[in-house]
């Protein structure tokens, strides 16, 4: 066995890995592009309402305020998501992966 070469790593192990690999990434692919529809969804619904634009709250008309600190619930909710789903996969990963 050559240098760098763990004597554990099985070829089943490689495509149970390998299945955990793509599973992470569909996850991170289909969330990304969920939060970017969101996010676009409502830039577009804020720049549209005409009264969001009219109104002030503190001097500041209420689509600045709303794109300003009302997308950060959105990024937690997604990251939240992320991470419980994320953990899901590692978990099944886990149950299916052979002993050594």
């Amino acid at each position: 066995m050559g240098p760098g070469v763990d004597p554990g790593i099985t070829d089943a192990s490689a495509v149970y890995l390998g299945t955990l690999i793509r599973a992470q990434l569909r996850l991170a692919i289909t969330l990304a592009t969920g939060f970017v529809v969101t996010l676009a969804a409502a830039s577009i619904a804020i720049a549209t309402i005409p009264v969001l634009q009219s109104e002030t709250v503190f001097g500041v008309p209420w689509s600045w305020a709303l794109q300003a600190y009302g997308m950060y619930p959105l990024v937690v909710l997604f990251a939240l998501v992320y991470v419980r789903a994320a953990r899901r996969n590692e978990q099944r990963y886990r149950s299916l992966e052979p002993r050594r």
